[in-house]
């Protein structure tokens, strides 16, 4: 079994070479269209990495912020919101199709809010943080 599939990878070797050497402007082009496939996938996957981490960030700070805000340590959970924004900042000049900027923005129009209530020592209820991170949860598909 093995030496059958040791013989159709060199069968299958040698006539891909002979038809490279028989068609040299064809296999040329079909390698640049795949080579092109390959590059315009990989800068995709890049962008929405990216996207993913910036993401990732806010929850991990929203969740920290919403922490503190149960500690009743406000000015510590209102830094940990403005640390959220600095991330939903980044979802939006990732420039990505995947999300809308608009739902980014009022994403961080309710965090600035909260944000507001809790530097003025005001608190905030359990229903405007969970669907804060409802909110941020959508935001990606």
């Amino acid at each position: 079994m093995k030496k059958l599939l040791f013989l159709l990878i060199i069968g299958g070797a040698f006539a891909s070479g002979y038809w490279v050497g028989q068609n040299p402007d064809e296999a040329k082009h079909l390698f640049r269209e795949y080579s092109g496939e390959v590059v315009e996938k990989t800068i995709g996957l890049q962008e929405s990495m990216a996207l993913r981490r910036e993401y990732l960030g806010a929850k991990e700070r929203l969740v920290e912020a919403k922490g503190y805000f149960l500690d009743r340590e406000y000015k510590k959970a209102a830094y940990e919101l403005d640390e959220t924004l600095d991330y939903l900042q980044g979802m939006v000049e990732a420039n990505s199709d995947v999300i809308s900027e608009d739902a980014v923005e009022e994403v961080m129009v309710q965090v600035r809010g909260v944000q507001r209530q809790l530097e003025e020592g005001r608190g905030v209820s359990r229903q405007t943080w969970d669907s804060m991170q409802r909110n941020l949860d959508d935001l990606l598909p």
